[in-house]
């Protein structure tokens, strides 16, 4: 029987002879074949192209005798080794641990879907899927019988008739439905179309002796002699095969569409012709040909000899491709855009590096598209700046591309925008080869402008200020946020209407600011300034034109008297503060906490509530003569809250307090009773201090007998303040001295749930061997404790130990070696997870401490914590408290190394050295603080064991509330001035300067002059003025002060003497240089020993008599008053006009006949329209003058029988004075009166009633009243003691009280 074969493999083969003529029926079975395996052939020229295989034979049929099984198992094994080449070259994989079986069955596979992604064609397995393996039996493998063996290292089978057993045959099966299994090969094999070859030669029949058999292998040579004589004509060429089938891929296929044209037919019988245009034929040669998209390739075999081949039929492929849709992009580098950013000149801060920005043209799709069609042939981008269809724009295109990739930059700045409030971007890309990209969307993108926030404008006026109808006002902008353009403008309006703006950010309405409003143009007595800052003229609309500023100016505005006064005087203060007191932030007693007589008993425990309110526990029965038993709660200024009802409180002592998050307070102690119910050693309290009923500890704490509570803390599961409690659950850790709880057993520390009931899961029924005096919750929820114990859970542990937040056993990774030598009473955490002990120890794990050290969380020593104990001698520590900056409180006892030292109270930094300017007040000798607790205000509060009396004194400047005359408290000097305070004047800095005759200020050495802050804290400025007071001071513009008086020298130098400059600091300024010399003079002792004497300094620089006021005028110069004669030798009474320098300026002058001759000038006052006055005990009493010097002739006053002191400014621009006269002209009036603007005496203010003694200061007020100061204690008939407030008619404010001062005198304010 004769089968033709679908398909023939040789690999190892020669290919056929040259002069094989088939018959015609074979040609034909030939062509059948060829069309319905034609794949196969092409397969094979792809595998002898890309893997190297070395030829293709064509069918030949070789007779075999049925009885050669040998011959038969070699061509078997032939063509199962060249389906494994096949396979392989597939993308199969063959490794050397196969065996027979898995190699057969690799062969049967079919590709996966996904190897058809990459094996174009080959869908089938390589051999019948029904071939099976017989192998031989131990019998046939002891004989030298035929048999196939696997060959693992050339991974093929070979022939053997000896060796191990093999296989015997090689047959096909019955199954004709097997179901193929799937395996995924890689490979770069790519086959063109579907292909359905298989093994197919009958082989499942016996065979039998003499019966030839078709195969469809031979080795090489085996054709010679054998010949058909069904076919004897020409053989039609088989098409050329393409390495692409035709049909329609993605664009990104094209990226490198390499198309390979093969030849399958037998060698040197025909040549490869192609054409991609269908006219132009070119032989191929082997080269790879780049396929674009709509391009159709035609390709035939040409015969080289006609009398054998036929040439083939055309094989004709087309490739196509779905049209992209470009998608462009816009991309803007900023957006919004500012002002500033777009190259707007800007005043100084806020430079930009660059000027205008840049919006990105960019193809969205590019890297779906392959880089070789991005190019200006393909399609074309343009954009416009308008909001017009960008084809028929003019503006641009993009017709560059760099690399491949589309990038356009347009660019725009100030002038693009012009006339614009936002930017109008449009791009489209148009496709210029229909068969690859359709036109894209039209892409928008608007950008807008990021307006620039002006900032509100300043004045050198406000409310505050005093000008007069001739002065003028400046406008100034502010630049702090650098957001101020150059050509900025400022509208205004005088008449309290907002100026206002518009859609484009100009103003609505007002006038451009230009060089100062002048008052004397705006009618009325009130001006009412609205002011706004505005961008460029025409670029507006990019700022937000700036808050408005408001004020509004009498023409003679009084400023508010703040209440800050100097003088002599003092307040002795007497407070108790026995076993519970408050500090300042500065280390200070809290006057404003005053808990009256405090507590009869030591406090042993404290907590802060969150609304500032303190609850103590302790040892006694009373708080400020309230009953108290054992605890009590205080209102923030030491009050006793009356709201706080603890009935018969507690039997026995508190020792521990902790507030839960909900407010309640869980206490524990020695007691067994709480408002004479059981609660033994622990108990909770309502916020009203009822007893909390929810809370059943049953027995409580207890041994065989009582059990007391030492410690308490919470313990969070989450551990978050900011949780809500009822969402983050927390529970109770009570440590102190016990075995059981509500008769289970724990050991001295113990967590209970919020019903009082003991949590069994938080075992410490082995625990602690001792007593546990402080414990602390870590933030981790591990648990810290301290105490008097050897051993936790067995384990040595002397006095500290950490515990495990959730089971309660020892934490051994923490281990503090040998502990302590003596026992620990507190403990604290820090924010780091450190541990501070606090106790009555020298030791701690063998390094010296002195009842203080500091642990790692590993619980060793940290040896960076130094707290020096010199001067502490033998303290032990009781209380400990870490605030959020990890700064430390530390409260104990101990006993002083010098006599009546006491300093149970400190303050430390993390490494322990005390915190610089902390000082608290000391305590009296024997006093222990027990528990300590920090305010969020930085007050720290402490009770214990301190019975004190404390009396304070104050001295000589104050600060009284303006409206009752009351001490403010808030105004803290500590123990003020030692000496007389002449000057208190506000700076422009906020702060206050103090000067006058002292040499301390709060404890603080200060020679004449000082600089506070407005709360009483002294700063760094400081000078040594000698010889004298100083009488009065006067800020510069610049910040340097002008001080005047009666000393002798500045800083060691005698030249400046009566007056001198300070710089900022407080240092001498050198460039401010009064006339006169400095000499040494010999002065004798000795009535008649010459040689007995000293040499001294004689100066005659500077003033030769006191100075009592200075001024500072508008142009700079500085107007100096008081009681001297000369200026260096130049004979200058009263008056003297001094240059920037110190030299004399000659507008005042004897000569100029423009000042007073004789007599003093005590005060001076200087208005905003440059009118001068000057009042003193000179015979006018009283003059006016213009700034240039000259007299003011419209101003003229009465007679006024003596001395004036003090000039003010009163209401409506009259002018305030007192002193020691009685009588202006033929009006009784005495020490005070107010004159109208031509000298005249005010009617309308009209006192009738005089003080017993002198007015030194006046003060007008804004209601058109007064504050008179002086060494009066007398007012009429009332007592004012130095100080009295009138009304706007001259009577006596009531309301303004006598403060609670002992005054000799009160000399200045401001």
């Amino acid at each position: 029987m004769i089968k033709i074969i679908k398909t023939i493999i040789s690999i190892q083969t020669t290919s056929c002879e040259e002069d094989f003529k088939p018959s015609d029926k074979m040609r034909k079975v030939y062509k059948q074949t060829i069309t319905r395996a034609f794949t196969l052939v092409e397969s094979l020229v792809a595998i002898s192209l890309i893997s190297g295989i070395a030829s293709v034979g064509y069918v030949g049929f070789v007779k075999v005798q049925a009885n050669s099984k040998a011959a038969k198992l070699k061509q078997d094994i032939a063509v199962v080794n060249n389906a494994l080449r096949v396979y392989e070259a597939h993308g199969g994989d063959i490794n050397e641990n196969e065996t027979p079986q898995s190699v057969i069955a690799k062969l049967k596979t079919v590709a996966s879907e996904e190897s058809f992604k990459e094996i174009i064609g080959l869908r089938e397995s390589m051999i019948d899927r029904r071939l099976k393996i017989v192998m031989q039996s131990d019998s046939d493998a002891i004989g030298n019988n035929p048999r196939a063996l696997w060959d693992h290292n050339r991974k093929k089978f070979r022939f053997s008739s000896t060796g191990r057993k093999g296989i015997k045959a090689f047959e096909i099966g019955d199954d004709d439905n097997i179901v193929p299994v799937q395996e995924t090969r890689n490979s770069n094999l790519k086959l063109a179309k579907k292909s359905n070859w298989v093994w197919d030669y009958e082989d499942s029949k016996l065979m039998t002796s003499g019966e030839n058999v078709p195969v469809n292998l031979v080795e090489a040579d085996d054709f010679s002699g054998f010949s058909s004589e069904i076919y004897d004509g020409p053989l039609e060429l088989n098409m050329p095969s393409f390495s692409m089938v035709g049909g329609k891929y993605s664009l990104d296929f094209f990226a490198d569409a390499n198309l390979l044209i093969s030849n399958p037919n037998p060698e040197n019988s025909s040549r490869i012709f192609y054409t991609s245009d269908g006219n132009n034929w070119s032989a191929y040669n082997g080269e790879s040909i780049l396929v674009d998209p709509g391009e159709t390739f035609a390709a035939i075999s040409a015969s080289m000899d006609s009398s054998s081949w036929l040439d083939s039929e055309v094989n004709l492929n087309t490739y196509t491709v779905d049209p992209v849709k470009l998608e462009v992009d816009l991309i803007a580098q900023d957006n919004p855009v500012n002002y500033r950013m777009m190259g707007g000149e800007m005043e100084s801060g806020g430079e930009e590096s660059t000027i205008g920005s840049n919006v990105f043209i960019s193809l969205k799709n590019s890297d779906n598209i392959p880089l070789r069609f991005i190019n200006s042939d393909n399609f074309n981008v343009i954009w416009s700046l308008s909001q017009n269809d960008p084809t028929f724009s003019e503006e641009g295109s993009v017709n560059q591309f760099s690399n491949g990739f589309l990038g356009k930059r347009v660019h725009h700045d100030i002038n693009t925008w012009k006339g614009k409030d936002e930017l109008g971007f449009q791009v489209v890309a148009r496709s210029l080869n229909a068969s690859i990209f359709n036109d894209s969307e039209i892409k928008k993108l608007s950008i807008g402008i990021q307006k620039l926030q002006l900032e509100q404008p300043s004045t050198d006026f406000g409310n505050n200020a005093s000008p007069s109808s001739n002065e003028v006002i400046s406008l100034f902008p502010n630049n702090a946020n650098g957001a101020l353009p150059k050509a900025w403008r400022i509208y205004y309006t005088t008449n309290g209407v907002d100026p206002g703006f518009d859609s484009f950010g100009e103003p609505v309405s007002g006038e451009l600011y230009a060089s100062g409003i002048d008052l004397s143009t705006v009618s009325g007595e009130t001006v009412d300034v609205r002011a706004r800052v505005y961008g460029p003229s025409g670029f507006g609309n990019w700022f937000s034109p700036s808050p408005l500023m408001a004020f509004s100016l009498n023409k003679w505005i009084v400023p508010e008297w703040q209440g800050y006064v100097g003088g002599v005087f003092h307040r002795m203060s007497v407070s108790t503060y026995h076993n519970i007191r408050q500090h300042l932030i500065s280390g200070g007693v809290d006057a404003s906490f005053n808990p009256g007589s405090g507590l009869n008993g030591s406090g042993k425990a404290i907590a802060l509530q969150s609304d500032g309110k303190l609850i103590v526990g302790g040892e006694f029965t009373m708080a400020n003569g309230v009953k108290s038993n054992r605890i009590v709660r205080f209102e923030k200024d030491g009050r006793i809250d009356l709201s706080f009802v603890t009935g018969e409180g507690f039997d026995n002592d508190v020792l521990a307090l902790v507030i839960q998050p909900d407010g309640k307070i869980v206490v524990g102690g020695k007691f067994q009773k709480y408002n004479g119910q059981y609660r033994m050693g622990l108990a909770r309290l309502n916020s009203d201090g009822s007893l909390d009923s929810t809370f059943n500890v049953g027995r409580g704490v207890h041994t065989d007998q009582n059990g007391w509570v030492h410690g308490l803390d919470i313990q969070k599961k989450g551990w978050s303040d900011e949780i809500d409690y009822s969402t983050d659950p927390y529970k109770i850790i009570v440590a102190g001295c016990f075995t059981r709880y509500n008769n289970y057993p724990a050991f001295s520390l113990a967590r209970v749930h919020l019903n009082g009931a003991l949590d069994v899961s938080f075992n410490t029924t082995v625990g602690v061997q001792g007593i546990v005096h402080g414990v602390s919750v870590q933030q981790d929820r591990n648990i810290m404790i301290g105490g008097n114990f050897e051993k936790y859970d067995g384990v040595d542990r002397k006095n500290i130990a950490r515990v495990d937040a959730d089971s309660g056993k020892l934490d051994q990774s923490f281990d503090p070696g040998a502990g302590t030598d003596a026992p620990i009473y507190t403990v604290s955490t820090d924010s780091e997870g450190q541990v501070l002990i606090g106790g009555g120890f020298g030791l701690i794990d063998g390094t010296q401490a002195n009842g203080l050290a500091k642990l790692f969380k590993s619980g060793a020593v940290d040896g960076a914590f130094n707290f020096n104990s010199i001067g502490y001698g033998d303290w032990t520590v009781y209380s400990s408290y870490i605030n959020e900056n990890n700064e430390i409180y530390v409260g104990g006892e101990f006993s002083p190394e010098v006599e009546n030292d006491s300093k149970p109270f400190v303050k430390l930094n993390s490494n322990g050295e005390l915190v610089s300017g902390y000082i608290p007040q000391p305590l009296p000798k024997g006093a222990a603080v027990y528990a300590i607790v920090e305010s969020s205000f930085g007050n720290a509060s402490i009770t214990g064991k301190f019975p004190e009396t404390l009396e304070k004194k104050t001295e000589n400047i104050a600060l009284l509330n303006p409206q009752s005359g009351s001490v403010d408290e808030s105004f803290d000097v500590g123990k003020g001035a030692n000496g007389a305070v002449n000057v208190v004047s506000a700076l422009s800095d906020g702060d206050l300067v103090i000067a006058g005759g002292f040499s301390m200020i709060k404890g603080q050495p200060r020679n004449g002059i000082a600089k506070i802050s407005t709360e009483g804290e002294v700063k760094s400025f400081s000078s040594l003025v000698e010889g004298g007071e100083i009488l009065t001071v006067a800020e510069q513009t610049n910040g340097k002060v002008i001080i005047g008086g009666s000393f002798t020298s500045v800083g060691g130098n005698y030249r400046f003497k009566g007056i001198a400059r300070l710089n900022v600091d407080g240092s001498v300024d050198e460039s401010f240089v009064p006339p006169g010399e400095v000499t040494k003079e010999w002065v004798q002792e000795h009535e008649w020993k010459t040689w007995v004497g000293s040499w001294v300094n004689v100066s005659t620089s500077g003033f030769d008599n006191a100075v009592r006021s200075v001024k500072i005028l508008s142009d700079g110069k500085i107007l100096v008053c008081g009681s001297f004669r000369y200026y260096g030798d130049i004979y200058q009474p009263s008056i003297a006009l001094l240059n920037e320098d110190g030299s004399l300026n000659e507008r005042f002058s004897i000569a100029n006949n423009n000042i007073p001759s004789v007599g003093s000038v005590y005060d001076c006052l200087r208005l905003n329209d440059r009118t001068i006055f000057i009042v003193g005990d000179f015979p006018e009493r009283i003059l006016s003058y213009k700034e240039d010097g000259s007299l003011n002739e419209s101003f003229s006053s009465e007679y006024i029988d003596s001395t004036i002191h003090s000039v003010s400014l009163a209401k409506n621009g009259k002018i305030l004075i007192g002193g020691n006269f009685t009588r202006i002209g033929d009006r009784s009036l005495r020490s005070v009166a107010v004159l109208d603007k031509n000298g005249k005496c005010d009617e309308a203010f009209n006192s009738t009633l005089n003080p017993d003694d002198e007015v030194y200061k006046v003060i007008g007020l804004p209601d058109g009243g007064a504050v008179l100061m002086g060494d009066f204690s007398k007012y009429g008939e009332s007592n004012k003691n130095g100080i009295v407030k009138l009304n706007a008619e001259g009577s006596v404010d009531e309301s303004f009280g006598s403060s609670e001062l002992e005054v000799t005198k009160f000399i200045t304010s401001y």
